[in-house]
C-alpha cells in the first residue's frame, strides 16, 4: 500500500507543476535575452559559479 500513496501524492502535485511551467512559460525567453558577461570580462558581476557547500564536522 506504500506505492498507493506515492501516486496519489504524484497526482496531485504534477498538475500544479505543470500549471506552474505554463503560467510561467516565457521563464526561459526572458532568460536567454538577458546579457550575461563572462567572469574575464566582468570578475564582479559576471557569470556567477554555485557556491561551495559549507563543511561538515565529520562527525
Amino acid at each position: 500500500m506504500g506505492h498507493q500513496e506515492f501516486y496519489t501524492t504524484l497526482a496531485q502535485v504534477f498538475p500544479v507543476l505543470l500549471l506552474a511551467l505554463l503560467w510561467d512559460s516565457r521563464y526561459l525567453e526572458r532568460l536567454r535575452e538577458q546579457e550575461r558577461r563572462s567572469r574575464a570580462a566582468d570578475p564582479v558581476d559576471g557569470v556567477r559559479e554555485p557556491a561551495e557547500p559549507a563543511p561538515t564536522d565529520g562527525g
